[in-house]
């Protein structure tokens, strides 16, 4: 295990000056999560609005398993699966929008109401992504990494989404989701506010109009890592189960936020 730190640790002064080039700050009003005063009680249920949505692989994208195996004599970090399909864990999805929704809100206050904080479990549910039928994985060979050590106080870091991904000297390999991949997914938001779902979906990177990219898992400087929502499907359920679909309803909401909010979703996702 030391000796694959070392292989994925930054090994040269020129590795971080080349990495100010991928990523970028965004100001926020806080970083750390924490217990806000009208916080929305777990104990009753009035309603929960179901998001499906569909995720398109716009690279390669690899979410490690935290297992190792070897191919053509150099490491091969394995892909995280789910009954032995490739697959994105819920984890690893929330923690990505939720990144995105606070650099979009610069709210850590409303962050910490819907995606949880010490002592208060999160309203926003995230179910494993995974393929419609079997995708065979992509083998990708990489060069040395490295793990920028910048930080500005009173931003988060966001990559760049418009790096594009070449093949490099290789001194390891990745098991990865391949590019144009479609992949399913369910958010359950529990208790909405309003705007909340609309805010949610807009984290990541959708509107009726576009969708951008958003970055997820490992080698995000290298131009990996790229997802895009290719569609997506919001149900109302009330307390006795019932589904309404309210679809359009909420896509105005998302197109009303986005206005408001339509600097800030440029400086987070780019204009291209």
């Amino acid at each position: 295990m030391v000796g694959c730190r070392e292989m994925l640790g930054a090994s040269d002064k020129g590795a971080e000056q080349m990495s100010s080039n991928t990523y970028k700050f965004i100001q926020v009003d806080g970083i750390k999560r924490r217990m806000v005063r009208s916080y929305i009680p777990h104990s009753s249920f009035r309603e929960a609005h179901r998001i499906q949505v569909f995720l398109r692989t716009e690279s390669p994208v690899h979410v490690g398993s935290g297992e190792i195996g070897l191919h053509e004599n150099l490491p091969l970090l394995l892909n995280a699966r789910l009954d032995g399909k490739l697959a994105i864990p819920g984890s690893t999805l929330k923690g990505v929008i939720s990144h995105y929704y606070l650099a979009l809100t610069g709210d850590i206050s409303s962050t910490s109401s819907l995606f949880g904080s010490p002592g208060y479990m999160s309203r926003a549910l995230f179910s494993d992504s995974l393929p419609e039928g079997l995708v065979e994985p992509k083998i990708i060979g990489i060069g040395p990494s490295w793990q920028p050590v910048r930080r500005e106080m009173g931003k988060i870091k966001l990559y760049r989404n418009d790096i594009e991904f070449k093949e490099e000297k290789r001194q390891y390999y990745l098991e990865c989701i391949p590019q144009g991949t479609v992949l399913k997914a369910d958010i359950v938001v529990f208790n909405p506010v309003k705007m909340e779902t609309a805010k949610l979906i807009l984290s990541m990177g959708h509107t009726s109009h576009d969708s951008k990219i958003f970055l997820l898992g490992f080698g995000k400087p290298r131009g990996l890592g790229k997802i895009r929502v290719s569609n997506l499907r919001v149900l109302s359920v009330d307390s006795l189960g019932k589904e309404k679909e309210i679809t359009n309803e909420v896509m105005d909401d998302v197109d009303r936020t986005f206005q408001e909010v339509k600097g800030r979703f440029v400086e987070v996702f780019g204009s291209g």
